[in-house]
């Protein structure tokens, strides 16, 4: 994968100086978008400082970033680079803070991208934001680290409340006013054509969401959007700085061509995961933070996905091919592409139920215990909504197992269409 990128940046209408810092190191593929705080320039000084540092971690690791853009290191492996790089910052700005009066109370928003080969790598505090921009759809990667966007994800406010709150600018999360953060990562996989954008609130004030952006793209090349969306923001009020950095992933050139057009199979996989019954209600952050702990595995014609009888550890979800659920020798369920089973997998170590065969070549994900537990434990909102749609999951397999007794008949799933839209394309 090949990038192209253009970063500006721009006092605004209102303020005398301009507090943001706009990092991008197309070599490295780092971006990096900061909006600093405190007054006195001290804002600029946290800004500047958790960019450089930034850089300077990640440039440290290079080879584990060359690793992953060559297929060899593991992309979570660059999430935990991301939230320490973001870590070291914090305490080096507090502690700058703590060592000059002048500069007590500094802090700074933080929104990193790094690319490496097909992925992208999101480590983010505060309320500057990274927007996907995809063929006909848009998506909103970060979560916005303030007192009413956290109150919306835990229901206690509404969307409409949120908007007319007064608290709304309330950051809960910053760079450097402590020595410890907490760092959102994400890791998501970078098709030919993607555009990201990343901005500070001196843009996404003025701009209603990802839904927007992709409207005012139009075509637009890196360079024209990002001036495109300065100006806007100041035709439109201007009351903030604003710092936009826009990155336009293309095919290299030895691979464009029918080849590149070609849709990259972990898109499929998302898009597989984001419209099973089992994913309903999560928001595309939380399927894409789940994405992560789901690894394929594939299964010849005729062999054992699970064993009744046997314990467990693993889930799994029908990415290609076909598959019977048996107990004993009766066939009681026939599943197709976007069918998950081996849910209570997740919960205990009773033995399963059924088993599962593969009727054909199949491509599967398969999502242990131990990991999802680790990530759930990372992301507790996650957890509370993941395991809500899986009780609903299990309740939905229970009432359609008494109603297989009732009748007799045998129940037949398939999978292969939702009737829903897909993440990224049309529908199935």
């Amino acid at each position: 994968m090949s990038y192209q990128a253009y970063a500006g940046t721009d006092v605004g209408l209102e303020r005398e100086h301009n507090e943001d810092f706009v990092l991008h190191d197309e070599e490295l593929g780092l971006f990096v978008v900061c909006d600093g705080m405190g007054g006195h320039a001290c804002g600029e000084v946290a800004s500047r400082m958790t960019a450089d540092c930034i850089k300077r971690v990640v440039h440290s690791q290079r080879g584990m970033v060359e690793a992953l853009s060559a297929g060899v290191a593991p992309p979570n492996a660059l999430a935990e680079l991301l939230r320490h790089a973001i870590e070291t910052a914090s305490q080096e700005v507090y502690q700058a803070s703590v060592a000059d009066t002048k500069k007590r109370g500094m802090g700074t928003t933080c929104t990193v991208l790094l690319l490496a080969g097909r992925f992208g790598v999101i480590g983010h505090v505060g309320d500057s934001q990274l927007h996907l921009l995809r063929d006909e759809t848009a998506v909103q990667l970060s979560h916005d680290h303030t007192f009413t966007a956290e109150a919306v994800r835990r229901g206690a406010m509404t969307a409409k409340q949120a908007a007319e709150s007064s608290h709304g600018n309330v950051l809960m999360r910053c760079v450097g006013t402590r020595d410890t953060v907490q760092v959102d990562t994400l890791v998501f996989d970078v098709a030919p054509g993607d555009m990201l954008v990343l901005c500070s609130d001196g843009l996404s004030q003025y701009v209603e969401g990802a839904e927007e952006l992709l409207r005012m793209r139009g075509g637009r090349a890196p360079k024209d959007f990002t001036r495109q969306l300065i100006t806007a923001a100041n035709a439109r009020g201007g009351s903030d700085n604003i710092s936009v950095i826009s990155v336009l992933a293309t095919a290299p050139a030895a691979e464009k061509g029918a080849a590149s057009q070609k849709r990259p199979d972990a898109l499929d996989t998302l898009d597989t995961l984001r419209g099973i019954h089992l994913m309903e209600g999560l928001s595309v952050q939380e399927v894409m933070l789940l994405r992560q702990v789901f690894r394929e595995q594939p299964y010849a014609a005729s062999a054992f996905i699970t064993v009744e009888g046997e314990v467990g550890t693993e889930m799994f979800v029908l990415l290609e091919g076909s598959a019977e659920v048996r107990r004993g020798k009766e066939r009681v369920a026939t599943l197709g592409r976007g069918a998950h089973f081996g849910e209570m997998a997740l919960l205990n170590d009773r033995p399963r139920a059924a088993s599962v065969v593969a009727s054909t070549a199949c491509r599967t994900l398969a999502c242990d215990r131990g990991a999802l537990s680790s990530l759930l434990s990372e992301h507790p909102t996650l957890s509370a909504h993941f395991f809500r749609a899986l009780a609903l999951a299990l309740s939905q397999r229970l009432d359609d197992l008494y109603s297989f007794y009732d009748t007799g008949a045998k129940r037949v799933d398939e999978a292969t269409s939702t009737g829903r839209p897909t993440l990224f394309h049309g529908t199935r």
